[in-house]
């Protein structure tokens, strides 16, 4: 949900018409992969690392970075996952990966 909120905020402040958020799953022998994308201009920060710290955040006076530091922390830590960040040719994308048990 955070990643959610964070690209709707995005596309609440980008300037294009054509504002989409992508959300795919695929299903594979071993993993369940969540890519989330979408086309409001990508990541200026090109440190995706950061973007996971407690203490970041690029929302001006309005956000407290809380959000992903706590995504990343529940996918690695309570279900054994890994999510990265990266930008698109039109906007940014997370992928997130789960193990089958």
């Amino acid at each position: 949900m955070s990643i959610l909120e964070n690209a709707i905020y995005q596309l609440i402040h980008f300037k294009e018409n054509n504002r989409k958020i992508f959300i795919t799953i695929k299903d594979t022998k071993d993993t369940i992969i969540i890519m989330i994308e979408d086309n409001a201009g990508g990541i200026k920060n090109k440190n995706f690392d950061e973007l996971f710290h407690i203490d970041y955040s690029s929302k001006k006076n309005n956000g407290s970075g809380i959000g992903l530091a706590l995504t990343k922390r529940l996918i690695e830590n309570r279900l054994k996952g890994t999510i990265k960040a990266a930008n698109t040719k039109t906007g940014a994308v997370f992928k997130i990966v789960f193990p089958k048990y």
